[in-house]
């Protein structure tokens, strides 16, 4: 469908029927939030045009103008959604929820409840029963989700979405030392890590680039101030850098003894692409793979308890060795 066309079909949809009225400027946010970028004088020159093939009246008694369907008008309606549709939209939504901003969300929620009821009301079919048949599971320990000042959030998204500093409260961790304050954000990018979403950015003028977690936001709002990105910012590159990782720094050559049953997974999903793995006399399996080093590497490690046994680098093997100390006094206290 040529953009015109579907910008067009969109808006006749969003016009109600008298006595509601809608502004050329509501109209105009509402094709905004559904991706259709069109100035105020071009949306005027469609009404003007589709009032003569569409029973369409323009009330002129006050500004602001306001159009609406003609009372006697039969309903405008969308061709019925089919159950494909449906359950596809349903499970779209269940994963990008925390992705899409509020103003689409919200645009959704008409086609959400449509899609709901096509679903319901069949009969003997395999796709009503799809969304209770499938299930991602999250790879680390599972954690309940901080609870979002939507409010918020939604500003956040608002600035980011339209290219805009915002203003925000802001509370760091407890134990972090610092005081809750105020900051002008300049928005650059959303990040979902489950269960915590990240907002990255930086703040007043400065070019740091940081990342602030939603839900320790609150009392937010809009600011007139366009957004500027720091010169070549990327979210990719930036995602990539591990940034999320918390890393060192550094790439390091790692060698670990893995007990055998502990490295079965690495032969399917390895850690790199130079990976090695060689089965030893003792039954337990050396892995060398060149890997950033970074907080998230020595968890992991970690997780493998008496499972795994660092080699390389003498650095990290060190660093082990004192982590075994201090949970054999720990726990050979009791």
């Amino acid at each position: 469908m040529p953009d015109t066309l579907h910008r067009q079909w969109v808006m006749l949809n969003c016009i109600p029927a008298a006595p509601r009225k809608i502004t050329t400027t509501d109209l105009q946010q509402k094709l905004d939030a559904e991706g259709f970028s069109v100035d105020v004088r071009s949306l005027q020159r469609d009404l003007i045009t589709l009032s003569g093939r569409f029973p369409l009246v323009c009330d002129m008694r006050g500004k602001p103008y306001g159009w609406s369907w003609r009372k006697d008008a039969r309903s405008l309606q969308i061709p019925g959604m089919s159950p494909q549709t449906a359950l596809t939209l349903k499970l779209a939504h269940a994963m990008l929820e925390p992705l899409l901003p509020h103003p689409a969300m919200k645009a959704l929620s008409g086609q959400l409840e449509t899609a709901n009821k096509v679903l319901q009301d069949l009969s003997n079919s395999a796709l009503r029963e799809w969304p209770q048949k499938v299930r991602i599971i999250p790879a680390g320990l599972r954690r309940l989700a901080p609870r979002i000042d939507n409010e918020s959030f939604y500003i956040a998204q608002e600035a980011l979405l339209t290219g805009r500093y915002f203003k925000a409260r802001y509370s760091p961790r407890d134990d972090s030392g610092k005081k809750t304050d105020d900051y002008e954000i300049n928005p650059l990018g959303i990040v979902v890590r489950a269960p915590v979403i990240y907002l990255v950015c930086t703040l007043f003028d400065y070019t740091d680039i940081r990342q602030l977690a939603v839900h320790r936001l609150s009392r937010a709002s809009l600011l007139d101030k366009r957004a500027k990105p720091p010169k070549g910012f990327d979210l990719d590159t930036y995602i990539e850098s591990q940034a999320f990782d918390v890393p060192s720094g550094k790439r390091i050559r790692l060698r670990a003894l893995f007990e055998n049953d502990a490295a079965f997974h690495l032969y399917e999903t390895p850690l790199s692409t130079d990976q090695t793995l060689g089965k030893r006399p003792d039954g337990r399996v050396l892995l060398t793979a060149t890997v950033q080093d970074s907080e998230q590497l020595h968890w992991w490690l970690l997780g493998f308890g008496a499972q795994v046994e660092v080699i390389e680098p003498k650095s990290l093997r060190k660093e082990f060795r004192q982590t075994a100390l201090v949970m054999k006094n720990l726990y050979g206290q009791g």
